[in-house]
Formats: C-alpha cells, structure tokens, sequence
C-alpha cells in the first residue's frame, strides 16, 4: 500500500494518458502460436494458388527479313549505321504494325485451324477479342543494328505456338504483298491527288495573305493585334472630342448668363464696370457707356437740387430726353452681344459634330484593321495547320516511290521454331513470392494487434496508468494451479490490508473499480474469508445502489438504513459479516456527509471493514467515500479495461487524497499464447 505522501501520481505535473512501449521481439514472443498458424495457413493458401495456377509457358521464334537491296536505294549501305536511317526505320516499323493488324491474326488463326480452339476463343465471343488475346501472346519488335524482325508467340499448350507462328509469318507476308506492292493499287495516284488539293489550299490561302498584309502592312500575323495604325489618331481624335465638348459647354454657359445680364439695367451697367475685352472694344459699348454715365451725372446733380432750385426743371428736362437714348443704346447693344455668342456657341458646336465624325469614322478603320488582321491569323493558322499534313504526304509519297524501286523486299529470314516440351515455369517464384508474402503478413499482424491494443493485461501496464504496482494479482480461473496462485495472491493482499489497520480500529477499507465487474464481489469475499481466518472480525458493506424491487424486501436495514438511523444489522456469512445496501425504514434518500463516522461509532465491534462502492468513472458517490476512507483499493480487471480509463481513476484518486490508496489486477490471463507470469503459476504448483 501506498501512503497518502507518497502516491506518485501527486505532486506531479499534468500528463496525457499513457501508451504502452511496443517491444518488437516480446510482442512476437508472446504471439508466437499465432505467427505459426498465420504463416502456415497463408503459407499452404499461397502455395495452392501457385499450384493451380502455374502453367509451363511454351515459346517459339521466328524471324523476317528486310532484303539489303531496299537498303541500297535509299542511302549507300552502311551495315554499321542501320538505327540512323530514319526511312529504313519507319518502313520496319510499319512492318511490325501490319504483322499485328487483326485481320492479319485472324487469317493466321483460320490458316492454322485454330481460330475455333477453345484455347482462343470462349463461346460467342467476336473475332476482335480472339485477335486481342492473339495480340497479347506475341512480342514483335525490330532487332537493332540489323535488317531483321523479331517474332516471338507464347502459349501454355506445346502444340500451339510454332505452327501458328509459321502460318502467322505466312498470313504477314501475303498481307505485305497486299499493302505495299503498287502494280496491285492506285495508291501513290491518290497520294498526288492529296498533295495536290493541300498544295492549292496552301497557295490560295498564301495569296489572300499577302494582300492582307498589303492592305494592312503587316509582316507577321502570329504577332499581337494590338500595334493598330488607327488606334492612336483614335485616341488623338476622341481626346480632342472631349476637348471640343468642354469648350461647348463653357460657351453655352457663358451665352446663358449673357442672355440673362442683358434683360436687366444694374446687370448691364456690371457688365459694362467690369469690362471685356470685346465689350470695351466696341463703340456700342462706348457710347452706351457714356449715356449711362451722363444718366447718372444728372441724377447725382437732382440730388443736391432743392425743390426751389432754379436749374432743376431744366435738369429734369434733359434726364427725361436722355431716357429714349439710353434705351436705343441699351438694345442695340444686347442685340450685338447676343449675337457674337450665338456664333461662336454656334461654331463650337459644328466643331463639335466634325469631331464625333471623324472619332466614328476612325473607330470604323480600327475594327476594320482589327478584322481584317484576325482574318490573317486564321489564315496564317490555317496554313501552319496544313503543312504537317502536306508534309507527311510527301513523304508517303516519297517512299511509296522507293518502294516501287525495290519490289519483294519482305521475306522469311528463320521459320518459326519448334517448342521445348518441358517448357518454362514460374512455380518456383510463385512460392518463394507466397512464402515472403505469408511471412510479412504473420509477422505484422501481431505487431499491428499490440500498436492497437489499449487493454491492460500486465502488472507493469496497472503500474504505466497508476504510477504504482499492484499490490497484488489475480489470474482467472478456479482450478489447478491458477486456484492455488489466486488463494496465495488473495492472502497476499488480506496480509497488507492486516497490517493497514494500525492508526484507526476499525480500518475503513474502500473498494472500487474502473467498470462494473463479476470478479470484484469474489475478490471481496475472498478477502473477508482470509481475514476472518487470520483472527480478524470482517465487516463487508455493500455500498452498490441495489437493484429495482429489493427495497421493500431489505427497508430499515443494510447500509441505507445504518446512514438512517435504523441501526446495524448485518448478515452472517460464516466467519464474516455482511451489510447489503438496503433501503431507509421512512423511505427517503439518505446522506454520505456522515458515513464515515456512523461506521467508526456503530461497528466498534469490528476489526475491518470492507466497503465496496461502484466504479469511480461513473460514481460520484464511490468519488465522494474515496476522499475519507483509510484505504482506497482499485481493482482493475485485466483485458476489459483501458489504460486510459485507468489513468483517469488514478488522477481522480490523487485529486481526493485519501490516507493511502493501492491497486489489484484482477482475472488475469495465465496460460495463453501471450499470457504472463506462467513460470510463477507452475512453481507454485511445484512448491505446492
């Protein structure tokens, strides 16, 4: 047991939940039966596969020849540089092509007597599949450095491949005959024709061409449309219609306010003070300008004349004939005025029309050029487009014409040749592959189960979660030696427990567990019964919430009735004492915030006192009874349980600090494959 000082979990710094450390070779130790039967099962699965499988493939070869004299005419013979002649390698190429056409395969077949076979063909199948799966039994490629073909058929029965291959050589050649010979055809008439209609497709489109390039003095149509002669007169253009169109609008502004200055007498004398330039030009304005001033000598003079003065009358007279005057200067003025900013508003607005035109014709010129240079890169497309075209039925052409200089060409360098009957296996990869592949898959299995694995099955795992060791444990099982080493594993824990009980009579010991298990009830049994036969009087309380309906058959007794008041009234089982949970005698929910000290003061009588509660996960209850018992036991069952559940129960049991806490691995698992601690159960069997 674990003083309350000493708990590891306390004290130290918050940490994530726990992983198991993998050891490789333990891990395969402890699984070793189940490498066996894994590799041994994938084994014997993978060699049968193989087995059935395997079929002994049969090949044969063949060989055609291209005659040296084609050679000859298409460069000097140059035995050594054969892979540099770029017609000589097409031609061989094309002949590997034609030697794989599926009319080609099929005639083969059909020559053979095998193009009904089962072996080519399943029933209702078309003849393009039989080609295909012909096809895909064949490797024929031009040997390098060399005027020959290679042929090679493979085939899983001995008496396929080389007399279809012989046929299949012979089917080729006539084929040859058929495609290349010109005395036979009309096909170098239909490749002139071809070229001819590309030729006067490429001129015609030449030719329009170059007018456009006349018309728009282009150079190269490939370029960008952006380089428009137009597009900057464009923008001069616009830029000045803008211009003209800001000037309008000043002069119809200002022929505006002209026309409103006019109508009134103080606005014209304004006008006149300050002045413009054509105003002050024009005599108009000058003798306008002296009426108006003589006009207002003779008021001023009217002011300062008294009703009585002898020269007012006269004055008046003269203010009076000046009036008419005034008013004929007055029109005839705003009359030239008005008219010399009607022209000129006028003007601005025919220079204004002239602009929108030319700005209307020049946007005419630029999607014109802008057209006409798209339609010049089409064609310039056009012709690149056809020229690969016109190019490619030269050269067809070209050696179409070769061709006609060197007529049989093609023949048979090597027959086809006859088959090993043995032939060749691939058995023996087939099971080395099985027997790698059964060994991967039987040494990852165990290791993927022990990454995955989060069960606690060992001491050492309750140690990794707690912080502490168990104080004991405890295998599964009730007979043999498993029986005696959990008799002893038992004792072993009642002795601890003995010699807990010390400082406090009686000794509170608390049980509790991660998940509700059917081995907690016998372990506190067991533990009673040792105690009892150590000489100690054992109490067993069942702190467990009941099950529904078995209240009214234990009401005013158990552990319920005890926190009510009811009294103690334990059961007998033999050498110890039980309380079952029971239920209030009035009926009500009971209070814990005393069952410490009502289980010191009514069971005075004895020296232990076990107390099992439910798990401490689920429980606030168990929780709140941990904090203030002397002794907190966690029992944790092995392969149901979790290290991180564990983990959890511990960090709880060192947040409640209670006087000392210990662990039990319960129901472990001996005599498995990957048990542990077998060698302690047989040499307790031995001693025993």
């Amino acid at each position: 047991m674990i003083p309350n000082d000493q708990i590891s979990l306390r004290g130290q710094e918050p940490r994530k939940a726990p992983k198991r450390k993998l050891d490789i070779f333990a891990s395969l130790r402890n699984h070793l039966g189940m490498v066996l039967l894994l590799f041994l099962g994938i084994a014997a699965g993978g060699g049968w596969i193989a087995y059935k499988m395997d079929r002994p493939v049969f090949v044969s070869e063949g060989e055609i020849q291209v005659a040296r004299q084609y050679q000859r005419t298409v460069e000097t013979d140059s035995e050594l540089s054969l892979a540099h002649t770029r017609d000589y390698d097409i031609f061989r190429n094309e002949q590997v092509d034609l030697m794989t056409k599926p009319e080609v395969l099929i005639d083969a077949l059909r020559r053979a007597d095998q193009l009904d076979l089962s072996y080519w063909r399943l029933p209702g199948e078309p003849d393009r599949v039989v080609a295909q799966r012909l096809e895909d039994s064949l490797v024929v490629y031009a040997i390098p450095n060399s005027y020959r073909i290679k042929v090679e058929m493979y085939a899983s029965l001995p008496d396929i491949p080389q007399p279809l291959l012989q046929e299949l050589m012979l089917s080729f050649l006539e084929a040859h005959r058929t495609e290349f010979f010109f005395a036979e055809d009309q096909r170098p008439e239909v490749i002139r024709g071809l070229l001819q209609e590309s030729d006067d497709l490429i001129a015609g489109k030449r030719e329009k061409l170059r007018k456009l390039a006349s018309e728009l003095k282009v150079v190269d149509f490939s370029m960008s449309a952006d380089d428009n002669p137009w597009a900057g007169q464009l923008a001069d253009a616009r830029n000045a219609l803008a211009e003209a169109r800001r000037t309008e609008n000043s002069l119809q502004l200002e022929h505006d306010a002209l026309v409103r200055t006019l109508t009134s007498e103080d606005d014209l004398l304004l006008l006149l003070a300050q002045g413009t330039e054509n105003a002050q030009r024009s005599p108009l304005a000058d003798s306008l300008q002296e009426l108006l001033s003589d006009k207002q000598d003779l008021e001023t003079q009217l002011t300062t004349m008294g009703p009585q003065h002898p020269g007012r009358k006269d004055t008046e007279t003269r203010l009076t004939a000046l009036n008419p005057r005034i008013q004929d200067a007055i029109d005839r003025f705003t009359k030239a005025q008005t008219a010399e900013s009607g022209r000129e508003l006028e003007l601005a607005k025919a220079r204004t029309a002239s602009l929108v035109s030319d700005v209307d014709g020049l946007e005419g010129k630029v999607a014109a050029f802008v057209d006409s240079f798209q339609r010049g890169a089409d064609l310039q497309r056009q012709i690149e487009d056809e020229q690969p075209r016109n190019q490619r039925l030269r050269d067809r052409l070209a050696f179409f014409e070769l061709e006609a200089q060197s007529p049989g060409f093609v023949s048979i360098a090597r027959e086809a040749s006859e088959v090993d009957p043995e032939g060749t296996s691939d058995l023996k990869r087939s099971l080395i592959l099985a027997l790698m592949f059964a060994m991967m898959v039987a040494l990852s299995v165990p290791i993927g189960l022990d990454l995955l694995d989060r069960k606690v099955r060992t001491t050492q795992d309750v140690e990794l979660a707690l912080g502490i060791p168990p104080a004991a444990w405890i295998p599964r099982g009730t007979r043999g030696p498993r029986k005696a080493f959990a008799d002893a594993q038992v004792r072993r824990l009642a002795m601890l427990m003995d010699n807990e009980e010390r400082r406090l009579a009686p000794h509170i010991t608390l049980f509790t567990e991660v998940r509700n298990s059917d081995g907690t009830p016998e372990l506190i049994s067991s533990s009673a019964q040792t105690l009892a036969e150590l000489g100690r009087r054992v109490l067993v309380i069942d702190a467990r919430p009941h099950l529904a309906g078995q209240e009214q058959a234990l009401r005013g007794r158990g552990f319920q009735g005890l926190l009510a008041g009811d009294g103690l009234h334990p059961e007998s089982r033999g050498a110890w004492d039980y309380l079952p949970y029971g239920a209030a005698s009035h009926g009500h929910a009971t209070s814990l915030s005393t069952w410490n000290r009502t289980v010191r003061d009514t069971c005075r009588d004895y020296d232990m006192v076990l107390v099992a509660t439910a798990p401490l996960l689920v429980s606030p209850e168990a929780e709140y009874m941990a904090a203030s018992a002397d002794l907190v036991l966690m029992v944790a069952e092995a392969e149901t349980q979790t290290l991180g559940e564990l983990f959890r129960a511990g960090q709880i049991l060192a947040r409640l600090r209670p006087a000392a806490v210990g662990s039990v691995l319960n129901r472990v698992r001996v005599f498995r494959n990957r048990g542990y601690y077998k060698e302690l159960v047989r040499e307790t069997k031995r001693i025993a």
